[in-house]
């Protein structure tokens, strides 16, 4: 009797380690905090997620890890080793690539890039700022933005003449999906900066 209690008890116990969630871990960059009236207040933790990106990952199905900024390269390697995709959220930051959000985005796209040199896919997510970062990362720290005013505006999106062919996401999109996106104002743009092609 014991034996067939104890059996099943190893059953149930090893069924339970090789149950796998297949819900997507993403990694969100956390920001730092930055205080001017409020210096009184300052907790003693100096960065954040806001609840807003955590929610939208959630509702999609996947699960939230927090990824620190001001850390070093063997860090941002070893998370990108342990999640399935990084966001990089919007906010107010500086476009100074050797310190906080700025610093952490351009390790973690440069490690990104790399397995996508390599050929294996590791997603980022640029949100507003966050989109800002991974542009400037890509051209090792310049920042190419000129001041713009562009609020409350709806256009088609204008896609860069060679960009469906490199990217993964414009090769596989439905063909009525991309004939909205380029022929209706669909995009929302509330920008206060601008890369101009030439």
């Amino acid at each position: 009797m014991y034996k067939t209690v104890f059996h099943i008890l190893i059953l149930s116990f090893v069924t339970k380690l090789t149950i796998c969630n297949e819900r997507p871990v993403i990694g969100i960059l956390t920001q730092e905090v930055y205080w001017s009236r409020l210096n009184s207040l300052k907790p003693s933790n100096y960065s954040y997620i806001a609840a807003s990106y955590v929610k939208a990952i959630e509702a999609s199905g996947g699960r939230v890890v927090p990824v620190f900024t001001n850390r070093t390269t063997e860090y941002y390697k070893d998370v990108v080793k342990k999640v399935n995709g990084i966001l990089v959220p919007g906010g107010g930051s500086a476009f100074n690539i050797s310190f906080g959000i700025s610093q952490s985005t351009n390790e973690i796209f440069h490690i990104s890039k790399q397995i996508n040199d390599d050929g294996d896919h590791f997603p980022i997510l640029g949100i507003c700022l966050g989109f800002e970062l991974l542009l400037i990362a890509s051209i090792d720290g310049k920042n190419p933005l000129t001041r713009c005013y562009a609020h409350d505006m709806n256009l088609p999106l204008n896609l860069i003449p060679t960009m469906e062919e490199k990217s993964v996401l414009f090769k596989t999109m439905p063909k009525d999906v991309r004939n909205v996106l380029l022929t209706e104002p669909v995009t929302a743009n509330h920008h206060s900066y601008v890369k101009y092609s030439i």
